[in-house]
């Protein structure tokens, strides 16, 4: 995991020129590899966009089975392959995927893919609001909440990252963010008063305003 978050940079380039005997002495879970994006093409206006951390193997299982070896055989036809990113880092990667399965289909294509785009293997649904609170809490801005946990990709997917990045140096709040709700939701996220008005001034002090701060810690 530290190397993930350290050299995932690094890690995309040893990919992208196959010197992954470096890592012989590694125990890599596949879960953590760069993935790049690529595309199949039909003639027939019809596309697949996948993500895979092996592009040359993902090819050899596409010509075996699944859904590309299916419409190939119902088709006869033989797409174009297309690499559309570099090996990118796995939370990066998922985001890279939806917005080109989004731009394929808003450019006319019919996409084929049946599966939810993102997948690797990583429970998404997992991420409640909450859960995506807690955890953003763990990060002081965005950059580092992307790169280091699959919760930014859930508030993405949800429209939640205003909200669990407000804390952060880069967060960005609504205008009239804080109300019951909203104050009520961070509360829970603090041991005590002393830790809310640490960590949410804002939500702190209309709580405080509104008598809200007995209700939502009281006993402290």
């Amino acid at each position: 995991m530290i190397f993930k978050e350290m050299m995932a940079a690094a890690l995309a380039a040893m990919y992208k020129n196959k010197w992954l005997d470096i890592c012989d002495h590694m125990n890599l879970c596949e879960n953590i590899k760069p993935r790049c994006i690529y595309v199949y093409e039909f003639e027939n206006n019809h596309a697949y966009v996948g993500l895979t951390y092996d592009l040359n193997d993902r090819k050899r299982r596409h010509r075996k089975n699944g859904t590309i070896f299916e419409y190939m055989k119902e088709t006869n036809l033989v797409p174009n392959i297309i690499q559309l990113t570099e090996y990118l880092e796995q939370t990066e990667a998922q985001l890279q995927e939806e917005k080109y399965v989004n731009k394929y289909k808003n450019d006319g294509w019919i996409i084929l893919n049946k599966v939810k785009t993102g997948s690797i293997g990583s429970n998404i649904i997992f991420w409640t609001k909450e859960k995506c609170l807690e955890e953003a809490l763990k990060y002081n801005n965005r950059t580092l909440f992307q790169k280091s946990s699959y919760a930014y990709l859930a508030s993405y997917r949800n429209n939640w990252l205003d909200d669990v990045c407000s804390h952060m140096i880069d967060g960005k709040r609504k205008n009239n963010f804080w109300n019951y709700d909203s104050c009520k939701q961070h509360a829970k996220l603090c041991k005590n008063r002393y830790d809310f008005s640490k960590k949410y001034s804002g939500g702190y002090n209309l709580s405080k305003v509104k008598g809200w701060l007995n209700e939502f810690f009281i006993s402290s």
